[in-house]
C-alpha cells in the first residue's frame, strides 16, 4: 500500500460559527512554536471550527483506491487542569464536511497542558466516506476540528500548533502494451500483455511498465 507521506496543511482557517473564534489560524501550516488559539467560554462552551486544507500531496493516481486517512494535530490546553476536549473532527472538501463522514473526535481524552500529538484515523480508516483520488487531489481537501471547554468556572484556551494529513491508497493503475508481428502473408501473431501494478511505497509510490519486445520469424 502506498501513501502520500505525512504532509502539513498549506492553509489554516477559522470557520465562523456560533462558538469562540480561532485566532492566528494560519499558524497551523508551520511546524514551530507558533499556534492557533481559541478562548473558549466556561461550562461546556465550544470553539468554532479550525480547518486545514491545501496539503500539496503528491498526486494520487486516478485509478487508485483510497484505503485510509490519518490526521495529526499538535495540541495543548491552557492552565493546570485538563478541561479541553475534542467535540468534532471531520474531513472536508470544497468547503463542506464530506458526505457521511464520521466524527473522529476523542471525547474522553482531554487535551494535555503540555504539547502533544494526537492522531485520528489511520491506514484502513476512510472515516465512513466514499473517498476518491479526485477528492484527495483537490486543494480544498482537509480536516477541521471543534473543541469544548468543560471547566465550570473559567474560560480556557485551546491551542493547535500544526495539522498534518496522510492518505493511504492502493495504486490500481493498469499498464498495457499491444503489438502485432506479421510472419507470413496469411498469418499474424498478436501480442497483448497487461500488467497490473500494486505499488508498495512509503512515499508517493510509482511504477513503470516493463519494456516489451515481441519477435517472430517468417
Amino acid at each position: 500500500m502506498a501513501d502520500t507521506g505525512l504532509v502539513l496543511v498549506g492553509t489554516g482557517a477559522h470557520i465562523t460559527g456560533s462558538g469562540a473564534d480561532w485566532s492566528a489560524a494560519s499558524n497551523i501550516t508551520v511546524e514551530d512554536s507558533s499556534r492557533a488559539y481559541s478562548h473558549i467560554p466556561k461550562n461546556d462552551g465550544l470553539s468554532d471550527y479550525l480547518r486545514g486544507t491545501n496539503c500539496s500531496f503528491p498526486i494520487v493516481p486516478s485509478f487508485s483506491t483510497i484505503e485510509g486517512v490519518e490526521v495529526q494535530l499538535e495540541i495543548q490546553a491552557e492552565g493546570s487542569g485538563n478541561d479541553i476536549f475534542d467535540e468534532f473532527i471531520y474531513l472536508v472538501e470544497n468547503g463542506s464536511i464530506i458526505t457521511n463522514c464520521e466524527n473522529k473526535a476523542l471525547p474522553d481524552d482531554d487535551w494535555p497542558t503540555t504539547t502533544q500529538t494526537l492522531t485520528y484515523g489511520g491506514p484502513s480508516d476512510t472515516w465512513g466516506c466514499s473517498l476518491t483520488p479526485s477528492i484527495i487531489n483537490s486543494a480544498t481537501f482537509g480536516a477541521q476540528i471543534m473543541a469544548q471547554n468543560k471547566d465550570r468556572n473559567q474560560q480556557r484556551e485551546a491551542r493547535v500548533y500544526w495539522m498534518k494529513i496522510r492518505v493511504y491508497y492502493t495504486d490500481g493503475t493498469t499498464y498495457q502494451a499491444e503489438g502485432t508481428s506479421v510472419g507470413s502473408s496469411d498469418a499474424a501473431i498478436p501480442a497483448k500483455i497487461s500488467r497490473k501494478v500494486a505499488c508498495e511505497a512509503s512515499g508517493s509510490g510509482s511504477a513503470d511498465a516493463a519494456a516489451i519486445q515481441v519477435d517472430s520469424a517468417d
